[in-house]
């Protein structure tokens, strides 16, 4: 209940919530056995940009968001999130905000990990090159998280297809559930 109280104060559904980053953070990295920690990124000024012309409420699940990062999301949105990146701190509070979001997009976290354990969610996950092996080398599934649906980035051109493709398939959502 605290948790939908704190959706609605934002502004009415359909809620998408948002994670730009994963993995350790650059304070956090150490040398594993002689392997570089695996840091997952998707551009975060350009995840806002997509979500400006669409009419939802926009909630940052982002762990430990870096200030400036932050900022450059908000600058591209256009308007003020809901940052409940603290829901990060409790699993009881992230299982709570992703049973009650209408979407979610970001790169593979444990929020996903989460969100595949709740039954009927989805989501929208961001791959970047190479993918993670749970992701597979290729295509829009994975058999290990059926429903959620993957927007890869291009070893060639980057993110700009894979988030045209992501703004065009969430405002056909949106338009559905508003």
């Amino acid at each position: 209940r605290a948790m939908a109280a704190r959706l609605r104060a934002l502004g009415p559904p359909p809620d998408v919530l948002v994670t730009w980053g994963a993995g350790l953070l650059p304070a956090e990295a150490k040398d594993h056995r002689g392997k570089v920690a695996w840091m997952k990124r998707a551009p975060n000024d350009a995840l806002g940009g997509l979500l400006r012309p669409l009419r939802a409420s926009v909630v940052i699940l982002q762990r430990k968001p870096d200030p400036a990062e932050s900022a450059a999301f908000v600058a591209a949105l256009g308007r003020e999130p809901l940052d409940a990146s603290d829901s990060n701190d409790d699993l009881r509070d992230a299982l709570a905000l992703l049973s009650l979001l209408d979407e979610y997009v970001g790169v593979s976290n444990t929020n996903m990990h989460l969100l595949a354990g709740l039954p009927g969610r989805r989501a929208r996950v961001l791959i970047q090159q190479p993918p993670e092996w749970r992701w597979g080398a290729a295509g829009k599934s994975s058999p290990w998280f059926p429903g959620f649906t993957l927007y890869r980035a291009s070893q060639q051109t980057g993110w700009e297809a894979a988030l045209l493709e992501l703004q065009q398939d969430l405002a056909n959502s949106l338009s559905k559930k508003s």
